[in-house]
C-alpha cells in the first residue's frame, strides 16, 4: 500500500535510516548494507521550510555562453535556447530567473547536508564507524547556464562531473584526492 509522507521527504528519508542503523527491524549481529538517495535535489527542487530564506541576498553571474551565439561551439550548441532573456537580459526559464532556481535547488541541498551529517552521528554514537564503508555520491552535476544548458544531459564537465567521497574502514586518510576519472561501474569491483 502506498502512503503519502506527511514530512519533508529528506526528513523522513533521514529518520528512517537512523532507525535502521539503530537496529530497528534488523538483526544486529549481522552485516548490513544501506542505499540511501534522496529526492528533494531532483525537480522540482522542493527545499525544507527552514531553508526557505537561505541564499536570499546570491545573485549570480551569467554563464558567457548562456545565450547564442556561441563562438567556437558546434552547428548543434548554437541552436540551444532553454534560456530566454528577462528584465535587463536575466537569463529566464519557465517564468523564473537562473538566480530563483539555482537558489532554491541549493536550498534543497542543505537538508541533505543535515541529513548525512545526522547519519555520521550515528555511526560515531553506536560504535559502528569504525567498522563502516561510506560512500556518498550523488548524479552528475547539473548545468546551471553554462553552454546554454539547464540539466544533465550534456557533454561538458558541468553536466557530467559527480561527487565521490569514500570513507574506508580502518584507517582513516583525511584530504586525499584521486584525480583519476571514476565510473560507476568501478565501484563494485572496488568494493568487492
Amino acid at each position: 500500500e502506498t502512503t503519502v509522507l506527511k514530512r519533508y521527504s529528506t526528513d523522513q528519508y533521514t529518520d528512517w535510516a537512523v532507525e535502521f542503523l539503530r537496529g530497528e527491524g534488523r538483526d544486529t549481529a549481522k552485516p548490513w548494507y544501506l542505499w540511501l538517495c534522496y529526492g528533494a535535489v531532483h525537480g522540482p527542487y522542493t527545499p525544507a521550510d527552514r531553508h526557505l530564506d537561505e541564499y536570499a541576498e546570491i545573485d549570480l553571474p551569467t554563464p558567457e555562453d548562456i545565450f547564442p551565439p556561441r563562438p567556437g561551439k558546434p552547428a548543434w550548441a548554437q541552436k540551444i535556447d532553454f534560456w530566454k532573456r528577462g528584465p535587463g537580459g536575466t537569463p529566464m526559464w519557465r517564468q523564473r530567473s537562473l538566480t530563483s532556481w539555482t537558489r532554491q535547488y541549493h536550498q534543497g541541498v542543505l537538508a541533505i547536508d543535515e541529513g548525512v551529517g545526522r547519519l555520521m552521528e550515528v555511526l560515531r554514537e553506536t560504535g559502528q564507524d569504525r567498522n563502516t564503508l561510506v560512500v556518498f555520491t550523488s548524479d552528475q552535476g547539473f548545468a546551471w547556464g553554462q553552454h546554454g544548458m539547464k540539466s544533465k544531459v550534456a557533454p561538458h564537465d558541468a553536466a557530467v562531473a559527480a561527487p565521490l567521497i569514500i570513507r574506508p574502514v580502518g584507517e582513516q586518510v583525511s584530504g586525499r584526492v584521486i584525480e583519476d576519472p571514476v565510473s560507476g561501474v568501478d565501484l563494485p569491483p572496488t568494493f568487492f
